[in-house]
């Protein structure tokens, strides 16, 4: 028997989830389509509005300026708060009524994903892709807005793996173009930089799903509905001082590239924040250990000049 919970969400934030089994969460009023989760813990951009999760069984919820209640027989188990009506003055009771009864409707079917293009302009990235979707599956590689309208444009495509910020362009925008041009594709934004308001435009220009890196093929394949059932291929064990500056750059766009908070929640100095920030990633590739050049948009800029004004 599946159990709903209604989830009212009164200001933007994240939505801290964890299940047992897969989720799936129904926005209202149903502007943006609904959202898939594995079992497992998730952390979910969220608007103010109501959110409905759909499961065999309980979920947690936890997370800022929320709220939740049990639906009953299609109604929640207390009356909407008035709170809500407040920050979304358009809500009413007949249309949120309806929302909160409709039924689940059927599983997805399955899609099959034979040719992948893959936009970022990290090779390690599109390299673990491409050996992550294995051999059955056909992966192009690029690094920038122009080369990657080339491939799609060449041969359709099935699904695109984007980065949210490629060189000076905008991954949301190319997602967008994509879908212009082939209305069947299917798009997953991948970046390690995301944030509520980057999600939300995702989700709006119409991507199919929003995911923080690092995540794996099969990974991707299961929130998009497709089919998966090969093993998921050994990957090569992700070093210290990648998954250091993933969180990092995780912090950095929760905090808007605001280095003092950003150093205030990592639990460091202010000066050491910048200081690894100029460093940038660190690769490993055979015994040499290689900094690249990217760093996160927007925020070692914002950090210079802040330490210059001092």
């Amino acid at each position: 028997m599946e159990t709903r919970t209604a989830i009212y969400v009164y200001s933007p934030g994240t939505l801290e989830l964890e299940c047992a089994e897969p989720v799936r969460l129904s926005v209202f009023p149903g502007r943006s389509p609904d959202i898939h989760c594995d079992a497992g813990t998730h952390a979910i951009p969220v608007e103010p509005g109501v959110y409905v999760a759909h499961a065999r069984q309980g979920v947690r919820i936890a997370g800022d300026d929320l709220d939740a209640a049990a639906i009953v027989d299609g109604k929640p188990v207390r009356r909407t708060p008035r709170r809500l009506f407040r920050v979304l003055p358009w809500l009413r009771h007949r249309e949120l009524a309806r929302f909160l009864r409709r039924s689940a409707p059927e599983p997805r079917p399955q899609r099959e994903i034979r040719r992948i293009l893959v936009v970022d302009e990290d090779e390690v990235a599109a390299g673990r892709y491409a050996r992550g979707f294995g051999p059955d599956r056909m992966v192009l590689a690029a690094s920038d807005p122009a080369r990657a309208r080339e491939l799609a444009r060449s041969a359709p495509c099935d699904l695109a793996i984007v980065e949210l910020r490629i060189g000076g362009a905008s991954g949301i925008e190319l997602a967008r173009e994509l879908k212009r041009e082939q209305p069947g594709l299917l798009v997953a934004l991948c970046s390690g930089y995301l944030s509520v308001e980057a999600a939300v435009a995702a989700v709006r220009a119409g991507i199919d799903a929003v995911l923080f890196k690092p995540v794996t093929a099969q990974e991707l394949l299961r929130r998009l509905g497709a089919a998966s059932d090969a093993p998921e291929p050994p990957e090569e064990p992700e070093t210290l001082e990648h998954a250091e500056w993933e969180h990092i750059s995780r912090v950095l766009a929760a905090c808007h590239g605001n280095i003092s908070l950003a150093a205030a929640r990592l639990g460091i100095y202010r000066s050491s924040l910048q200081r690894r920030l100029r460093r940038g990633p660190v690769e490993t590739r055979g015994d040499q250990r290689t900094p690249r050049a990217c760093k996160p948009v927007g925020c070692v800029a914002r950090g210079a000049d802040a330490s210059s004004s001092e």
